[in-house]
């Protein structure tokens, strides 16, 4: 559930309806949704009740760290690559 609630933040998608959608439509959405077909009650229970502040300043440090990780990658890529 909260794979395609960040997906779809991600991309821009606020609208619950929206989402519930995408997870029949959208081949990420549905990969996300492991084939299941949420309803729009899941979401709001995810959201009302799941989605704590905790949880969010928890997933911001992983997508901050991992995005420093992949800038590093990416720099060593470029200084091996200069190497050659």
């Amino acid at each position: 559930m909260q794979e395609n609630d960040l997906y779809a933040n991600m991309r821009g998608v606020k609208s619950v309806d929206r989402i519930v959608e995408l997870c029949e439509r959208d081949i990420a959405f549905i990969w996300l949704a492991q084939g299941e077909k949420p309803q729009r009650d899941a979401f709001y229970d995810f959201i009302n009740n799941k989605l704590t502040g905790e949880i969010l300043d928890d997933l911001n440090y992983h997508l901050v760290v991992m995005n420093i990780f992949q800038n590093i990658v990416h720099s060593l890529r470029l200084h091996i690559f200069n190497l050659a």
